[in-house]
């Protein structure tokens, strides 16, 4: 018997990177999220505040996207908070 998958979730995997810490979560972790579900919705699910979001940058599947792009299933989400110095 074959176990229908349910379309309206997707599976990510998250790795968070460099100095961010994100109390939620582990720094690898699988995740599942309803379809649809934006690199924002992410981090809003993650409970990072709309302030920190716009410092975060995310790759996906090694590219750099911006908050509005839309998860896919099996995405590799990485997350790192960028810094600087001179």
């Amino acid at each position: 018997m074959y176990k229908m998958m349910d379309n309206s979730i997707i599976k990510i995997k998250l790795e968070i990177w460099g100095l961010l810490h994100i109390d939620a979560v582990d720094d690898k972790s699988t995740l599942l999220l309803d379809k649809g579900t934006t690199i924002s919705g992410l981090l809003k699910s993650l409970k990072v505040s709309k302030v920190h979001q716009s410092f975060i940058s995310a790759f996906v599947n090694n590219e750099e996207k911006k908050q509005l792009t839309v998860l896919k299933d099996n995405d590799i989400v990485k997350l790192f908070l960028p810094i600087g110095g001179g």
